[in-house]
């Protein structure tokens, strides 16, 4: 729920009770008011009919004290008789209730006996006969006298009537200001804390994130999710917050790998500068060599002399750069050349190669150092029988290389052990393949070791495995690049799983 939303409801469910309220209030003193006007006119029909009573009564007396000659007299009789028969009409309904039933009845009784009375004596007034007029006189004399007395009893009647109605209008008021003074109360605790919790729901989320961002900004990225359950846009912004959080860690953690890679990129490069003492002395004087040994007929020793040039070459001027498959196989046949020279039969090397994958895009230096560290420590001690084989092919979205060899193998700890660790601190390059375990020491034949003093081909770089795994591990920014599979005794295979691509990318190596 949006924050005006929110807000929007509040005003609406307190407007309504302020309205409700209202019309309560309303309604009642309209109540009041209508009962009040009830009684007054209550008051003013007794009131009115008691003087059309006695005005009916005086045009009796005048019309036959004319000698019942008069007709605008006997014209203002009739017509103060009529209003009083009017009115008369108008007593049950107006003035009738349950405690006065009967006298009401009796009175409009009595208003319609002296209405008759009236005519009556008017009529005798115009005969002959005094005794019957006299007699009607005075029966109407009678009930004009009764009706004054019940419309006294009537009035009183109201009077009490009005006093408890009085009583109860003080009564009504006095609950209705309490009730005003209670909703009122009410209303402004209600507000107070909506106020409250509104603002606390504001604040709070504010206050955290304001926390949070200040320890951002003094550096700690560590600092905990804040949560915000409010459902508003509130809510929206912490996540949002925390989203920012996660992703500056993730670029730090990515700086700080580009920054581990520079660091390993400046060791390699002291390394390849402490390698090249006068390379091209070296190259000139390795072509020198190979000339004249193919000047003096010994043409495998130009061969193997070119071989090691073309080795050290690219050892030398392409680690900076990326590669195409197609270079690096070169590189490992001109490996395989001088390594099967050296040992003759005691070593058998084969290569199953899928020509669709030569092209492409590798980091320069990948697939070489693995062969030399199968080679090193895994058959090179071998007298008969060694063999190492390299297999590249498609797989999906994946060019698949396979190092295999028949060496000594190693155990499955070993294998976790090595796929986990990284390059040491000094920069040396001590772990070389799954054969050996840490810091340079070699399982297996005592025979296999690091730092067996055995000269090295020419090709060796100093870069062993770890470095590669790690090398691509930033290069495709991925952790399953490689697999190791290995038993002891039955040999190991040394699966690169790189995706494929021909773009050019940035060198990182």
């Amino acid at each position: 729920m949006h924050i005006k939303t929110k807000l929007m409801l509040f005003f609406t469910v307190l407007i309504v009770l302020i309205s409700a309220l209202a019309l309560y209030l309303y309604q009642n003193n309209s109540n009041s008011l209508t009962q009040y006007d009830q009684i007054l006119k209550r008051f003013f029909l007794l009131n009115e009919i008691n003087q059309r009573t006695v005005q009916v009564s005086g045009s009796i007396q005048a019309f036959v004290q004319s000698s019942a000659s008069d007709p605008e007299l006997l014209e203002n009789y009739e017509r103060q008789a009529d209003e009083l028969g009017q009115l008369n009409s108008t007593i049950l309904p107006e003035i009738e209730n349950d405690m006065n039933y009967v006298l009401v009845k009796n009175y409009s009784n009595m208003i319609s006996s002296f209405l008759e009375q009236g005519r009556q004596t008017i009529d005798q007034a115009r005969g002959t006969d005094l005794a019957a007029y006299y007699e009607r006189m005075t029966q109407t004399d009678r009930t004009a006298g009764f009706i004054q007395d019940t419309t006294l009893k009537l009035i009183n009647s109201e009077l009490s009537n009005y006093q408890t109605f009085y009583d109860l209008m003080n009564a009504k008021n006095e609950h209705l200001q309490n009730m005003a003074v209670y909703a009122f109360l009410a209303a402004a605790l209600l507000c107070t804390l909506f106020t409250f919790w509104f603002s606390e729901g504001i604040t709070n989320p504010i206050r955290r994130l304001s926390a949070a961002a200040r320890q951002i900004s003094r550096g700690n990225l560590a600092v905990s999710e804040v949560k915000v359950n409010s459902r508003d846009e509130l809510q929206f912004l912490a996540e949002t917050f925390n989203g920012m959080c996660a992703n500056i860690r993730q670029l730090v953690a990515e700086m700080k790998q580009k920054s581990e890679l520079d660091a390993l990129v400046k060791k390699m490069e002291i390394r390849s500068l402490q390698n090249q003492i006068n390379p091209h002395f070296l190259f000139n004087t390795l072509n020198m060599v190979s000339k004249m040994a193919y000047v003096e007929g010994a043409e495998k020793t130009s061969d193997l002399v070119d071989s090691i040039s073309a080795l050290l070459r690219y050892n030398l001027k392409k680690m900076h750069n990326d590669v195409v498959l197609r270079d690096e196989i070169a590189i490992v046949r001109e490996y395989f050349y001088i390594q099967q020279m050296r040992f003759g039969e005691r070593i058998r090397f084969s290569e199953t190669i899928d020509e669709s994958c030569l092209s492409y895009v590798v980091p320069s230096l990948t697939i070489q150092p693995l062969i030399e560290n199968s080679f090193v420590h895994g058959i090179e001690s071998y007298e008969d029988g060694g063999e190492l084989s390299l297999h590249i092919y498609r797989q999906d979205d994946l060019v698949i290389v396979e190092i295999r060899d028949n060496g000594i193998g190693m155990k499955e700890e070993q294998i976790s052990k090595l796929l986990r660790q990284s390059v040491p601190p000094d920069g040396t390059t001590a772990v070389t393949l799954g054969h050996e375990t840490t810091e340079g020491y070699s399982a297996g034949r005592e025979e296999q070791r690091w730092t067996e003093n055995v000269p090295s081909p020419p090709s060796a770089n100093g870069i062993g495995l770890t470095n590669v795994l790690k090398r691509l591990r930033l290069y495709y920014q991925r952790e399953d690049i490689m697999d190791i599979e290995s038993s002891p005794g039955q040999g190991t295979i040394i699966r690169l799983k790189l995706p494929c691509t021909k773009e050019e990318k940035a060198a990182y190596v």
